[in-house]
């Protein structure tokens, strides 16, 4: 089986798709092979190439063109201009521009340990080429790392980094000198809202994670998916620190990728993403400019240097330390060592607020702990201070708003999961947890005072809120559950 001028592949079925009978994946096929016909033994058309990963390339099968033929005999004929406008096909035409031109840059930052293979523990994140002999980064990436090199995407190419040129640790971003000349590097270009985009990076897997920490605590150092590439579009600019909200789903090692537009410009640096994983963010391409182009040749500082600024120590505490810590007490049985692995991780990042005070990071961390530990009270403070130096982060009201709610302060809870709402309109996560929260308030006002019109009322908002959550997305399990639980008591009646 192979193509005419293009390559030659096996087939396997396909098993993203298993409702279909008419998908599949072809292994070891060219990048220009996409839209020619996939033949058989016989030398009939059995596919039409799709959108190649490298790797591996999905396809459209024949049954699916036959059909596309069928439709085409209606004789309504789209302009080519118009055509290329819908979205579905802008998406297609971003992440083949990312595959041509943004991944030949894109490098798989690692410890370097000596060998010629990448080993357990090595991953660092994602980062890109910003001029011939410089590669950005997050400051978190590297914090920690004493040797580190950066690996061409999709080659066996390797460079040493030598140190650093330029870095904002306000921002995250560092910029870091190469021992010799890369590829070709990327541009940079403004942000628009509404914009399709396409983020590159190496980022962390895990099947069965449903969060981000649980991916952190299953995958850390094990599956990586090198070059990846994940679309979708800017939602939003935060007023209190610039971050581009993106509705794109970015896990660690995406962190330091570049986030490419339509016109394959860089617009931002991904830095991380909200646990529910449908939010990531952004660090705006404006920052990198202001860095670049201010940066000094005198600047330059070795990498051990570097990481001996109080500020870089702060940033090693709480992606390495603490996290270590917290991927510890997410895999451990039996409660009292989770709440050892916690209570050292809440020192640890004492420790990192103590040496960068407007470290807004450590702080929400150390709020999550506090709050898995039933340390209410302490964590509402920390979460208090995180919106201080960050009043529009809808994060950080959903992290109180957990906190609230766990201490029985619903009221509270249902105020700042509204908040975050008012922030980001359409995160599902938010209306799920303000109807959980109405419904507790709910349950409660209903052991005391009976099922009144003001109860009815609660339990009207929270099945509103649950159907909103499933609107927005459609699989969400637990609106669903939840949505039957406030019927029922609502009704009084058992579905």
């Amino acid at each position: 089986m192979g193509y005419p001028d293009g390559g030659e592949g096996t087939v396997r079925k396909n098993p993203v798709s298993e409702k279909s009978n008419d998908s599949f994946l072809l292994l070891g096929l060219p990048l220009e092979t996409i839209g020619g016909p996939v033949l058989n033994s016989q030398g009939k058309v059995i596919a039409v190439v799709g959108i190649t990963d490298i790797l591996k390339s999905k396809h459209i099968g024949s049954k699916s063109v036959e059909e596309l033929l069928e439709k085409s005999k209606s004789g309504t004929v789209e302009p080519l201009s118009q055509w290329q406008k819908r979205k579905p096909i802008r998406l297609v035409a971003i992440g083949q521009f990312a595959q041509k031109k943004g991944r030949h840059a894109t490098v798989r930052l690692i410890r370097a340990n000596g060998k010629k293979r990448i080993e357990l523990g090595d991953e660092l994140g994602s980062g890109f080429f910003i001029a011939p002999d410089k590669i950005v980064t997050n400051i978190h990436c590297v914090a920690d790392a004493t040797k580190i090199q950066a690996k061409l995407f999709g080659t066996e190419t390797f460079y040493d980094i030598e140190g650093v040129t330029a870095f904002d640790p306000k921002k995250d971003l560092v910029i870091l000198k190469v021992a010799r000349k890369g590829p070709k590097h990327l541009s940079l270009g403004d942000v628009q809202i509404g914009e399709l985009i396409a983020a590159v990076g190496n980022p962390l897997y895990s099947e069965n994670s449903e969060t981000i920490q649980k991916t952190i605590a299953e995958s850390f150092g094990k599956n990586v998916e090198e070059g990846k590439i994940t679309n979708g579009t800017v939602h939003s600019i935060r007023k209190s620190d610039e971050l581009i909200r993106l509705t794109a789903e970015l896990l660690p090692g995406n962190s330091g990728g570049p986030i490419l537009s339509s016109k394959g410009k860089v617009i931002g640096i991904a830095v991380g993403g909200l646990s529910s994983g449908d939010i990531g963010f952004a660090i705006p391409s404006s920052a990198l400019e202001e860095l670049f182009t201010n940066s000094e040749p005198t600047q330059f500082l070795e990498l051990a240097k570097w990481q001996e600024k109080p500020e870089i120590r702060a940033y090693a505490y709480r992606f390495y330390q603490a996290q270590e810590l917290i991927s510890s007490a997410l895999r451990a049985e039996e409660e009292n060592k989770k709440h050892l692995y916690y209570k050292k991780a809440i020192e640890v990042l004492d420790e990192a607020i103590r040496l960068y005070p407007r470290d807004w990071q450590s702080c929400y961390l150390r709020g999550d702990v506090k709050t898995e530990l039933g340390q209410y009270q302490e964590a509402i403070d920390d979460f208090d201070k995180v919106i201080e130096l960050i009043p529009d982060g809808a994060f950080a009201y959903i992290a109180r708003g957990n906190a609230k709610q766990d201490f029985g302060y619903y009221e509270g809870a249902i105020a700042d999961y509204s908040k975050a709402i008012q922030f980001i309109p359409d995160y599902a996560a938010a209306y799920n947890n303000r109807g959980w929260a109405t419904y507790l308030w709910a349950k409660d006002r209903e052991k005391v005072e009976g099922k009144n019109e003001i109860v009815k009322s609660l339990y009207y908002a929270a099945i509103e809120d649950y159907k909103k959550t499933r609107e927005l997305s459609p699989d969400h399990r637990q609106a669903s559950n939840n949505l039957k639980l406030a019927e029922e008591a609502l009704t009084g009646e058992t579905q």
